[in-house]
């Protein structure tokens, strides 16, 4: 019988797609609305219903792979494994592999069937005609108005000699829709540009009220992204007169890649968020975490960074268990490193990661979450941080 299973297991196809070893979402019926249908408020997604025993779907996975990186943030790039999940591919009527299926933002709209070839520039092309925006043509005339309208929100502005606006900046104002307003400024409006203290083009400028400051990283999504979240919630305090915004604001974890958990930090991170907080009880030396410790976040952070603002979102801590001994024991932390998920909801529960403190543990650990298979215990009342 060993032997009989041992020959079983061997034949058994091993699954085309890993999310430990790509940023394709390996989707499954418990994580495919989360993942999938929810996205569909203001994003597009693509999925790729596969088969591990069908050449073509093995042929697939290297483009599959290039676009879910090439375009992480923008589009979503899914996979369904029809050998394990026959009735979600049923669904999808996916009879044949691979099935490629675009799912358009709006969930009124028609799930579309993807028949062109199957390369990485042509589904490149087909998806992102899809990613609509909501961005708004300005000149000299209608700025006014769209600077003082909805004052109590920021306004990004790019300053660009396109008469379109681009692919990532459609992107971003659907990620920041309802919290944020955009607009596009021809670089020809040169008393625009004076105002702003513009000095090349293209530019990314954040405006509240007479409040301003000037994007100076990378144009990529998600250095744009990131920059944008850190001071769509805290700008008031953060940008005094013409300053830069890279100056930093006055909550200074806000420009920490993993802060740590203070008694101010941790409300404003985690507790007032909604999501689900990822906890790292860590030893450290001369008040910081090893390098080796903080890369291995790191780059799980990076991995899951894309789904701020889809599904489950992941905020990322560090604790010292020798400043808070009771946040430990409280969370059942009794050696280093450990890590916990915390969903800080009215009812407030968390789950121990039982695994290997390592890049593939922990991206195992929160795939579980997002696909509603963890355990976790409720935590009542929450430990006190100090």
């Amino acid at each position: 019988l060993l032997a009989l299973a041992a020959i079983c297991a061997a034949a058994k196809p091993k699954p085309l797609f890993s999310s430990t070893s790509s940023d394709v979402v390996v989707l499954t019926s418990l994580n495919f609305n989360a993942m999938i249908k929810k996205n569909r408020d203001d994003h597009v997604s693509m999925v790729a219903f596969v088969s591990s025993s069908d050449s073509t779907s093995k042929a697939l996975v290297p483009e599959w792979s290039k676009l879910a990186t090439d375009l992480k943030g923008i589009v979503r790039f899914g996979a369904v494994d029809c050998d394990q999940e026959t009735k979600l591919c049923s669904e999808y009527s996916a009879t044949t592999f691979p099935a490629l299926k675009l799912f358009p933002t709006g969930s009124y709209k028609f799930v579309q069937d993807y028949t062109g070839e199957k390369t990485a520039a042509a589904i490149t092309k087909y998806a992102t005609k899809h990613v609509k925006g909501s961005v708004k043509m300005l000149d000299a005339n209608s700025f006014e108005d769209f600077i003082t309208a909805n004052v109590s929100k920021p306004h990004a502005m790019l300053f660009t000699d396109k008469t379109k606006a681009p692919l990532l900046f459609r992107a971003l104002s659907n990620d920041f829709k309802g919290r944020m307003l955009f607009g596009l400024i021809p670089s020809s409006e040169k008393a625009l540009v004076a105002r702003y203290k513009v000095k090349k083009i293209p530019a990314v400028v954040l405006v509240k009220g007479e409040k301003s400051g000037t994007f100076k990283g990378e144009l990529k999504y998600e250095t744009i992204f990131t920059w944008l979240n850190n001071y769509v919630e805290t700008f008031t305090n953060e940008v005094q007169g013409n300053e830069d915004a890279d100056a930093g604001p006055k909550k200074p974890w806000k420009n920490e890649v993993v802060p740590k958990v203070t008694k101010d930090s941790f409300p404003d991170i985690c507790l007032t968020k909604k999501g689900l907080c990822v906890i790292s009880f860590l030893n450290t030396q001369n008040g910081a975490p090893s390098k080796e410790d903080l890369d291995i976040i790191t780059s799980v952070k990076d991995k899951f960074e894309s789904q701020i603002q889809r599904g489950t979102s992941f905020f990322f801590m560090y604790v010292d268990p020798a400043e808070q001994p009771q946040l430990a024991a409280g969370f059942s932390v009794s050696s280093q490193p450990s890590v916990i998920i915390l969903n800080p909801g009215k009812r407030k529960r968390y789950a121990l990661h039982s695994g290997e403190f390592t890049k593939d543990g922990l991206i195992g650990f929160l795939d579980k979450a997002t696909g509603g298979d963890l355990r976790f215990v409720p935590v009542s009342p929450l430990p006190p941080v100090v």
